[in-house]
């Protein structure tokens, strides 16, 4: 069992997946029912087996050992359940978590892309109302991610009515800071204004010093924008200078709050000249970006993969349907 474990995290240091799942089986299986099961559950999660994952979760129990005090268990457990398509089952194990860690603000999260995996968008809207009409940025992020989620599983005329009844407040109220305008140029894109989104993310740009790091994401979605209206000029420009970032300069870059969703500066940026990348018409190139965020600790982004209208345009191209594909 020993020896299970201490190649379980040399796999693991080498970014070995496969083999630090294959480890974590012999962990397993040599210490049944155990909460040791949890490194069985993450491993399978890591390498694209979401049904055996969950089934690991499920044989732990939650209110033994320390497991008890780690809430990340009801966060990987939601997020299983959801890629599984179980989206009332995830509601139910977030509520399960929340009543343990009440303050938990990824379980909150995830409650709302499950709910708009169903297609509830007023009940999207009503959990996260307060603090987006008040233009709180993470909150307006939140509400961006479930609008993706409510349009990826159809639920487009939902979705559009939901932002219609909101984004009169939301515009008075974020108009005062360069992260809320940000925000704010998003939800103003995926409702279909895409003039009014790219007025709001050059507001960015002009609140900010020029060059600074913290509006790369509005740099990056202006990129997007102009390709999509068949503007290329500008876009390697922006890919250059996001290349360019360095280590620090990089971790600046994440808008507040979204570092544990992408897992690491390094997935992020690679991610974000993937969209680039794909308004440009270079499938295969975004492909490979995506692969290398895989590479560096793409976490909890991986999960909106299949709703994120930025890599709509990957559908059905063979390599991109395969990082899809759950694994049995």
């Amino acid at each position: 069992w020993s020896r299970a474990v201490l190649d379980h995290l040399r796999a693991g240091l080498a970014g070995d997946e496969e083999g630090a799942y294959r480890a974590a089986r012999e962990m397993a299986a040599l210490s049944p029912d155990s909460e040791w099961l949890v490194k069985l559950a993450n491993a399978a999660y890591r390498t694209g087996r979401a049904e055996e994952a969950l089934s690991a979760f499920l044989r732990v129990q939650p209110d033994h050992g320390w497991i008890k005090g780690w809430n990340g268990y009801w966060g990987l457990r939601v997020e299983v359940r959801h890629l599984v398509g179980q989206y009332t089952a995830a509601i139910d194990d977030a509520r399960r978590g929340l009543a343990a860690v009440p303050d938990d603000a990824w379980l909150h999260t995830q409650t709302l892309w499950a709910l708009a995996a169903l297609g509830r968008a007023d009940a999207v809207f009503e959990r996260v109302a307060d603090r987006a009409v008040a233009g709180d940025p993470m909150a307006l992020w939140r509400l961006a991610t479930a609008v993706e989620e409510l349009i990826g599983h159809g639920y487009r005329r939902p979705a559009l009515r939901m932002l219609g009844r909101a984004l009169p407040a939301i515009e008075a109220a974020s108009a005062s800071t360069p992260s809320g305008r940000a925000q704010l140029g998003r939800l103003l894109e995926l409702a279909g204004r895409d003039i009014e989104a790219e007025a709001a993310h050059r507001r960015v740009l002009e609140l900010l010093p020029e060059g600074a790091e913290a509006g790369v994401d509005s740099r990056i979605r202006l990129a997007v924008l102009a390709l999509r209206r068949g503007h290329p000029d500008g876009a390697s420009t922006t890919l250059e200078w996001l290349d360019a970032l360095d280590g620090e300069a990089l971790s600046r870059a994440i808008p507040a709050g979204q570092l544990r969703y992408w897992g690491s500066a390094e997935a992020w940026r690679q991610l974000s000249a993937a969209r680039i990348l794909v308004a440009s018409g270079e499938r295969d190139s975004a492909i490979g970006r995506i692969h290398r965020a895989a590479n560096t600790g793409l976490a909890h982004g991986w999960l909106h993969l299949h709703d994120d209208p930025d890599f709509a345009p990957l559908r059905g191209h063979p390599a991109f349907e395969e990082m899809l594909r759950l694994r049995r």
